[in-house]
């Protein structure tokens, strides 16, 4: 490209563009006299247009060489190949040679942080230094893309560091213009996204541990909106508490639950659940689909979900008066077996705090939450997260909030 622009062409998608497409550094023209004191410009210089924003660029930035890579493509198509995924799909082996085909020109210092190099040197060794087995599916992709003729092209992937470490990334392949027919020049930029990974995966893992636990437990279970009060879901047992399918139970307001008499009273409840993390009620007068009138115990806590803010409610139908102290007793007694800092444990998991919450909350670290969880769960003889709840609930430990 000269200096004047020609062949620029301007490509929002990437938000890189614009800076790797500036004006390469003029060549000095030619007067026929030896030129032993005109500098060597570096290639990265020439690809880049600007050295200094290669060098300190935040972002992990890659140029590549590729002719190997094309040559080998045109030697295929000489050879009959139309179709390169179906081709690569049934010769595997073809993927590693490619890779290693590709020479490494010049990386930056923002690569050298991320795959924990101690200098270039590392990745002048090819490819094969960073590549995990997911990796190459991801390069596959990425040689199909430019065999199809595009000069950009996307995906998220599996890196491994220079010292074995895996890394999630999003990579990013873009040939610049003038390099368009050789490849002898492929700019990628590397964004490491493994913390995004590693919360998402975390967060998956917390909702499918909720959804085992609202499905499985053996107590009733709803989930309502803080702001309206209309229910979101419903377990089967609650189904059974009210009446009602539990499919026609989500919808309805909270209120519907109660006798129309003491609405007032309720809906006062209701706000006081929703402004405190957990909340305990007893004796509250619940109406069921067929007129019967039965009282439970409602211990709740606040949750967000989607950018909502929700709350989950335990209604336990209550007990005859006998049984119901004799399970206080007995919660009494093991909770002199459980140390100060294990019962606000026990109350923290009761809120549907995960690890890394309580870690937060209580100034300790996650592995020490874990092992006070392990030490509850052995010293009460319990093996559910459902039974510590609803052993808090009869010990009192979440007290009258």
């Amino acid at each position: 490209m000269s200096s004047a622009g020609k062949n620029t062409r301007k490509d929002t998608r990437s938000p890189h563009r614009e800076a790797l497409t500036k004006a390469k550094p003029k060549l000095p023209e030619s007067t026929g006299k030896k030129r032993s004191n005109v500098p060597v410009l570096d290639p990265v210089e020439v690809a880049m247009g600007d050295p200094y924003f290669f060098r300190d660029a935040p972002v992990s930035i890659w140029v590549e060489d590729f002719s190997e890579v094309r040559s080998r493509f045109e030697t295929l198509k000489k050879q009959g190949v139309r179709n390169l995924r179906t081709y690569l799909a049934r010769h595997p082996e073809e993927i590693i040679s490619l890779a290693e085909k590709v020479k490494i020109i010049d990386v930056n210092n923002a690569t050298l942080r991320l795959y924990r190099a101690r200098d270039k040197m590392d990745f002048f060794k090819g490819l094969k230094q960073i590549f995990s087995k997911t990796s190459y599916e991801t390069f596959k992709e990425g040689l199909i893309a430019l065999g199809e003729g595009r000069r950009e092209y996307s995906s998220e992937g599996e890196d491994l560091t220079i010292t074995k470490e895996g890394i999630n990334v999003l990579l990013q392949w873009f040939v610049p213009v003038d390099y368009e027919n050789t490849w002898s020049r492929v700019i990628v930029f590397v964004s490491d996204i493994t913390a995004l990974r590693r919360e998402q995966t975390e967060l998956l893992y917390s909702e499918e541990k909720y959804r085992a636990l609202f499905e499985y437990i053996k107590e009733a279970v709803f989930l309502a909106d803080a702001e309206t009060g209309v229910v979101l879901a419903a377990n089967k047992k609650a189904g059974e508490l009210i009446g009602l399918p539990p499919g026609d139970i989500i919808g309805m307001h909270f209120s519907q639950f109660h006798p129309a008499d003491q609405a007032d009273f309720h809906k006062a409840m209701f706000q006081k659940h929703v402004q405190g993390s957990v909340a305990v009620s007893d004796n509250v007068d619940v109406c069921r689909a067929d007129g019967e009138r039965i009282q439970v115990s409602i211990i709740s806590s606040t949750l967000s979900i989607g950018g909502k803010r929700c709350i989950s409610g335990i209604y336990r139908q209550q007990p005859r008066k006998e049984l119901a102290a004799d399970a206080a007793s007995k919660a009494a007694a093991y909770t002199e077996m459980l140390s100060r800092r294990e019962c606000e444990i026990v109350c923290s998991i009761a809120a549907g705090l995960t690890n890394r919450q309580m870690a937060k909350k209580h100034a300790i670290s996650e592995a020490t939450v874990k092992t006070h969880r392990t030490r509850i769960m052995t010293k009460l003889k319990l093996h559910k997260t459902a039974e510590l709840v609803m052993y808090a609930v009869n010990a009192h430990l979440l007290g009258d909030k």
